[in-house]
């Protein structure tokens, strides 16, 4: 019975955000994850320099990302947020960060 109730439970799910990434953020790195079928690695590992950061806006265009949703329980988040990486990223996509 719990097994039906559970099949049924995943047949009403909708996928609010497919085009949806999450990053785990640190302060030397943050883990990104996209959606299985948009990359080889649906998970990868950015540096938390610059130009790492940058790198990072790129893979998230070229996975047709459009939302993007971060945690942090410090200040990591600081150079993320700061980079120029994001303005370049948005000019050409709609990005919904929450908390920024």
């Amino acid at each position: 019975m719990v097994e039906d109730a559970v099949a049924r439970r995943k047949k009403e799910f909708e996928l609010a955000f497919p085009n949806a990434a999450g990053i785990d953020i640190g302060s030397a790195s943050h883990f990104v994850a996209v959606p299985p079928d948009r990359a080889e690695a649906a998970v990868r590992e950015f540096k938390s320099f610059t130009e790492d950061l940058e790198a990072l806006a790129d893979w998230l265009q070229a996975c047709e990302v459009d939302t993007v949703a971060m945690e942090s329980t410090g200040a990591g988040s600081t150079g993320l947020r700061s980079t120029s990486c994001w303005k370049r990223a948005a000019s050409t996509s709609t990005w919904s960060m929450p908390g920024m």
